[in-house]
């Protein structure tokens, strides 16, 4: 019988390393775009696929990406212009403001999630687009809690792989010492062996969990002190997530401050533009 091929599909991705300024110019790519620095003032970057950036984006900027943009940093400027046809991501504050046009400074279609909080004029629209503006972790914390959902994983796929090598059902000293004391010492070294591997497994599991829960902490501190700004109108249906929460907005509001409590994501009249 002959065995089926497997397939492995490549992203090409092209890799700037540094900041998009006039050493540069603007960057036009069918691919994928990875930029480690920042992309400067009133520069340009389009792309066929996604767009990666590790620093910001600043004032006057155009950001267009046929599928999602990434940005570790903020993003803002009266007349920058952030378009994707996936989703936005910033790891600072995310501020989509008008820079004259019609639909300048809207979040329409997708998902824009952002650390620090989201300024926008408008978001949605009264087509069926699905809206959805997000506080959530930053681009670096959210790959270093699923490196750490990772690794926890795999130790606790190798403990239980190691209570069945000895045949218990938990870690507990009185049945380590039990199980030693009936191998007969010459037959001793292999066990201790798996139970030295054991012991380092669960060490490490326990402190890839606190630091866990130490990032779960500092995400919720926050989202608490974010904010989502509306200075214009939020329009029916519109999604907003603070987290785990979530609030579909009802029907077209004025300005409006999103922010969470302890009720959930609630909000008020927004005082200025």
């Amino acid at each position: 019988m002959q065995a089926k091929a497997k397939s492995v599909d490549i992203n090409e991705v092209i890799k700037i390393v540094g900041d998009i300024d006039y050493d540069l110019g603007n960057i036009e790519a069918g691919k994928d775009v990875h930029i480690t620095g920042t992309v400067r003032s009133g520069f340009a970057v389009r792309a066929g696929g996604s767009i990666a950036i590790g620093g910001a984006v600043e004032s006057g900027c155009s950001i267009n990406a046929r599928g999602d943009i990434t940005v570790a940093q903020g993003v803002g400027g009266e007349t920058t212009q952030l378009i994707a046809r996936g989703d936005v991501r910033a790891g600072g504050r995310l501020a989509v403001r008008s820079g004259g046009e019609q639909r300048g400074g809207s979040i329409v279609g997708g998902q824009a999630t952002a650390a620090g909080g989201i300024w926008a004029k408008r978001v949605g629209s009264p087509a069926s687009d699905r809206t959805v503006v997000a506080v959530g972790p930053s681009p670096e914390v959210a790959a270093r809690l699923h490196k750490l959902d990772q690794g926890i994983e795999f130790y606790r796929t190798n403990i239980l792989r190691a209570f069945r090598t000895l045949g218990l059902p938990e870690v507990d000293a009185a049945h380590f010492k039990q199980l030693i004391q009936k191998v007969p010492r010459h037959q001793r070294e292999p066990v201790m062996k798996v139970l030295h591997q054991l012991k380092g497994l669960t060490n490490t599991r326990e402190k890839s969990l606190h630091l866990r829960r130490q990032l779960e902490k500092e995400i919720t501190k926050t989202t608490a002190e974010a904010e989502i700004k509306i200075a214009d109108t939020i329009f029916a249906d519109a999604e907003i997530f603070m987290g785990e929460d979530r609030y579909i907005v009802p029907e077209d509001m004025g300005r409006a401050v999103f922010f969470l409590s302890e009720e959930g994501v609630r909000y008020r009249e927004a005082v200025t533009g």
